[in-house]
Formats: C-alpha cells, structure tokens, sequence
C-alpha cells in the first residue's frame, strides 16, 4: 500500500504569476501548481470552480501529487503492476487516440501531455462523472478502480 505524504504550503488570494527563470525570463499566470509534495492554490480559482461544479483545481493539482509519488509525472499514478499494465492499454491508448482527434468534451488542456490528461480526467471523474461515463466509460471504469469509489453513486 502506497502512502501518500503531501503539504498545502500556499494558497494565493488570486491568479498566480510565476517566473520562469532562464535565458529570458517569462512570466506565466497559473491557477496551481504541484511540485513534489508541494501544493499552491489561487483562492479566486478555486471560488470560481465551486461556482461552476465544472472543473476543480484542487483535485487536480492533488492528482499531480498521486501521480509524482513514483518520482516521475507520467499520468501513472502509483499501482500495482497487473493495474498498471492496463492502465497504459486503456488510459495512455485514449490520451494518444484522444490527441489524433477533433471530438472531444475534455479540456484541450488535458492533451498537453499524460500527466495532464490524469490531472483533468480525475477532475472530470469527480465533478462530471455521469458526463464523463457518457463519453468515455473506459476512462470512467478505471479511474474506478484507481479511487476505489463510484463517483456517479455521489451524484
């Protein structure tokens, strides 16, 4: 059993502005972040979530956490091997098919790379689950698994 070791240590009164440091500095506004067992939140984003019960920067920047608990960001969150192996069959296969194609209800977002697509579906999974079963009840059924809950029993 994994165990998950994890620190709010900032949550922002509004969108954040971080400097990328390098050749030319750049500034970006981010919503979130997690580094490791880091988390940052902006207050405003996550006021604006509740709002629309749509998307939820909480959950995913959390869903980062689960997915650096092995040291690496590859949108394989810590599992046994047996779950592991069909996790890359059924949710990387949907991230790359998803890539190739135009139709899609997720936020293009989650298509900037895997560990992006495990952050948004989990959002999805929570605060869309009936929308997200619909669609993709491949992805539903193993983030099932993964959690361990039936997120549409919730609704």
């Amino acid at each position: 059993m994994v165990h998950f070791q994890f620190s709010i240590d900032i949550i922002y009164p509004h969108t954040i502005i971080k400097e990328e440091k390098g050749y030319l500095k750049e500034k970006i506004l981010i919503s979130g972040e997690a580094v490791k067992d880091i988390v940052i939140l902006s207050w405003n984003e996550i006021k604006r979530d509740l709002k629309t019960l749509k998307r939820n920067i909480i959950i995913h920047e959390f869903a980062h956490i689960l997915d650096f608990e092995d040291g690496i960001a590859d949108g394989i969150p810590p599992m046994d091997e047996k779950m592991r192996n069909e996790w890359k069959k059924t949710i990387l296969e949907k991230y790359k098919e998803l890539n190739h194609s135009h139709h899609i209800f997720i936020d293009s977002y989650a298509l900037t790379n895997e560990a992006e697509f495990f952050a948004v579906i989990s959002e999805y999974f929570f605060m869309q689950p009936k929308k997200l079963k619909l669609h993709y009840p491949i992805i539903y059924d193993e983030l099932k698994k993964f959690y361990k809950i039936d997120t549409i029993k919730l609704i």
